[in-house]
């Protein structure tokens, strides 16, 4: 990426997320727990009896008919899972293992009054996570702009409160030590790309003086973008000797003396004005009418690309969001022309995705492809396009 002049790389979010939830599970109670409820779960799916008995005790208690779940060790959200899928079935369970037929009371430990309260508080803690990787593999286009909202939010929903359980402020202070420094060093383009995603531009998560800072950070790098595509554009044409010449443009026919304008144009060289008759002169003198053509009140000096840029980010926050569920990215197709230099930039951040997740399940597609199928390569690319994009 380095070699490449990439603008930005930064770790899938999710696998991030995966990482420091893995850490937290380790904490010694919370480890026990689990391995409490992974034995007993496996019990369940190793005996159909016991399966079946458990079916009829939820019947009796009015509780979902679901089979217990065993987690899977690189998939911390199978953790959670099996943790609420055993508090939800508990009670069931516990019936199924004292009762006659089975009699494995004695075979399994199960959890303690104390355990199942810390078992709950897990699962609160853990749901914030569930929630924000669910969404990152469900959502069609997820970018890089929602890193640094996701990271404020987990921020949050991390610090410790004097409630919570030893094992649970432990579990948080691992996740919050871990997640701390992954983004840190990229922080400052992450909030530019935050705030070119109209759902998230006017920053309510950073100071004040943060807030300014990014701004200002979007007006530079607004103006290095737009550089860098005029640059990289006659580097393009020069290189290439077959190039045609591009066509003239058209000659405007010149406008007569009466019909110009008295308001000067920004960016041109400086505006002749006349002076007005009604500013206490009736009567101009010789002088003035010898000079009045040529004499010149003020002039409109040419903007700075910086200046330009600038008036183009004040406009583009002052313009009206759109909600969470809008896309950005249709938006900026839609806003292009009105932000001609901004959305050169966005372009080279929004495209950046923020987690792995889709190219990890187009290979896994692609590898059921040629897994079943014996087919040419480029029928391969074929299928697996129409597989990813065909929208019914």
């Amino acid at each position: 990426m380095k070699l490449t002049e990439s603008i930005l790389h930064v770790l899938c979010l999710a696998h991030t997320i995966n990482l420091a939830v893995q850490k937290a599970l380790k904490v010694k109670r919370v480890n026990h727990i689990l391995a409490k409820i992974r034995r007993i779960a496996a019990f369940f799916h190793r005996s159909p009896k016991a399966n079946e008995l458990l079916k009829q005790k939820a019947l009796l208690l009015s509780v979902p008919d679901h089979d217990l779940i065993i987690d899977v060790i690189t998939r911390w959200n199978s953790a959670y899972d099996m943790i609420a899928r055993f508090i939800e079935m508990q009670c069931a369970v516990i019936m199924v293992l004292v009762s006659k037929e089975l009699q494995k009371a004695n075979e399994f430990a199960t959890l303690t009054a104390e355990e199942i309260q810390l078992a709950e508080e897990v699962i609160r803690l853990l749901k914030r996570m569930k929630d924000m990787t669910t969404m990152l593999c469900t959502e069609e286009s997820p970018t890089v702009s929602m890193i640094m909202p996701l990271m404020h939010q987990l921020k949050g929903a991390l610090s410790a409160k004097d409630s919570d359980a030893p094992a649970v402020r432990k579990m948080k202070q691992i996740m919050k030590e871990d997640l701390h420094d992954r983004y840190t060093d990229q922080s400052d383009i992450l909030y530019v790309a935050s705030a070119l995603d109209p759902r998230f531009k006017h920053l309510p998560f950073p100071s004040d003086t943060q807030r300014f800072d990014v701004l200002n950070d979007v007006t530079v790098k607004t103006c290095e973008a737009n550089e860098f595509a005029v640059t990289r554009v006659k580097t393009e044409l020069n290189e290439d000797n077959d190039t045609p010449a591009l066509p003239e443009l058209p000659q405007l026919p010149e406008l007569e003396s009466d019909s110009q304008p008295d308001v000067p144009i920004h960016n041109e060289s400086p505006v002749k004005l006349k002076a007005d008759p009604d500013q206490g002169n009736e009567h101009p003198t010789l002088l003035e009418g010898i000079l009045g053509d040529v004499f010149i009140l003020r002039t409109d000096p040419a903007k700075t690309p910086f200046e330009l840029s600038k008036l183009e980010v004040d406009k583009y926050v002052s313009y009206p969001g759109i909600s969470l569920n809008d896309s950005c990215l249709a938006w900026w197709k839609k806003h292009e022309e009105m932000f001609p230099r901004l959305s050169i930039l966005a372009k080279r951040l929004l495209c950046i995705s923020v987690t792995s997740v889709p190219s990890e399940r187009a290979f896994s597609t692609a590898g059921d492809i040629v897994t079943h199928h014996s087919l040419k390569p480029q029928n391969v690319d074929l299928l697996l396009f129409l597989k990813k994009n065909l929208k019914t």
